[in-house]
């Protein structure tokens, strides 16, 4: 039998090592804060201590637990390239043209060309040949493009000196990994490698030719999720309100692509909570509502009928109205829109917030 001595020198067997013992650490774009309480965009992850600085990790024969310092990972080194290719854009149009195949990409994948902004993404694929980004591009040209996954799980390994190491796995699409994780010795592994103890998940928002590689976690967007040691991490929006509204369908709030928050999650284990309050002056013969758009812009959704709404037969009535969300979503990417609906007449939008917490 094979013994070995521990990170607090108590010997240990196959049979005796603490395998249910959670990593202690959590992925941060922050050294030295394990939970960031900043609005934080960088260019590196890091694993940093948290409940404790221990990890247990397969060693090809045993768990090998270890004593571990934070880990920096660079945002450039999860980049992944699907696809390189000289492709055609036209100025002010969203499409790319000529590209040789677009069989591999998927909505959601990284544009890197220097003829659009920064956190360009595909939103449609168009044909074999074309896709359409959510952005325009700025020049017309022929130019070398690359497309890049926007979603990584990040696994910890050791690494030849029995240290730990950082690795990465992009996902096929927004909702979908490209290899499955399973779940070994009461751990999350790689599927195809128990080596890779899986630690999270994280979305890169922004790739300019090859440089400039980022992830966010912002109260608006949290791009880092930790499947171990999770914590509330609040989703809020604000607006001053001061517009109207008079169609009875559903738009983001004042029509701002703005008014929304997001998240991505590795495993769906707790319920998303958001909360959408405003003011709303109903005058005579006017009624309207607010609603919460999850992954869409044209359907606003509440959980047991907590959506209340505004109306007004007499008119100067300035009242509050609320819409609910609490439910479980597929991991991957999300988000959640602040939405709107006149049910009659003009409705006249005051101050509001968006509001809510995932676990993460």
């Amino acid at each position: 039998m094979i013994f070995w001595n521990d990170a607090w020198q108590r010997v240990n067997s196959y049979f005796t090592v603490p395998r249910g013992n959670p990593p202690g650490g959590r992925l941060t774009l922050t050294t030295g804060q394990p939970v960031t309480y900043l609005d934080t965009t960088a260019a590196t992850v890091y694993y940093t201590p948290y409940a404790s600085n221990y990890i247990a990790l397969w060693n090809g024969v045993y768990w090998q637990s270890l004593v571990f310092l934070e880990t920096a990972f660079a945002c450039s080194a999860l980049a992944s390239i699907i696809l390189s290719s000289t492709s055609n854009t036209i100025s002010g149009s969203p499409q790319i043209s000529g590209i040789p195949s677009t069989s591999a990409l998927s909505v959601g994948n990284l544009v890197d060309c220097a003829n659009f902004p920064n956190g360009t993404t595909i939103t449609s694929i168009v044909s074999s040949t074309q896709v359409n980004c959510s952005a325009n591009a700025t020049a017309t040209s022929t130019i070398a493009m690359r497309f890049y996954y926007s979603l990584y799980d990040i696994f910890g390994s050791l690494d030849p000196n029995n240290g730990l190491v950082l690795s990465s796995l992009g996902w096929t699409n927004l909702t979908a990994r490209a290899t499955a994780l399973a779940l070994t010795d009461g751990h999350y592994t790689l599927s195809t490698d128990k080596t890779k103890l899986y630690l999270g998940t994280v979305m890169l928002t922004k790739a300019q030719q090859g440089v400039l590689f980022q992830a966010t976690d912002s109260a608006t967007w949290r791009g880092v999720w930790n499947y171990y040691n999770r914590v509330p991490r609040q989703l809020f929006f604000s607006s001053g309100g001061g517009w109207t509204w008079a169609s009875a369908s559903w738009r983001q709030a004042g029509g701002n692509a703005a008014a929304q928050v997001a998240w991505v999650m590795g495993a769906s284990e707790e319920p998303v909570y958001l909360q959408v309050v405003n003011q709303m002056n109903s005058n005579i013969g006017t009624a309207g509502n607010v609603g919460i758009g999850i992954d869409n812009l044209t359907n606003g959704v509440a959980d047991a009928n907590n959506e209340t709404s505004v109306g007004s037969s007499s008119g100067g009535i300035i009242g509050v109205t609320m819409s609910v969300y609490q439910r479980y979503v597929p991991a991957g990417y999300h988000y959640g829109a602040w939405l709107e609906y006149a049910r009659a007449g003009t409705m006249t939008v005051g101050n509001g917030v968006l509001r809510g917490a995932v676990q993460g």
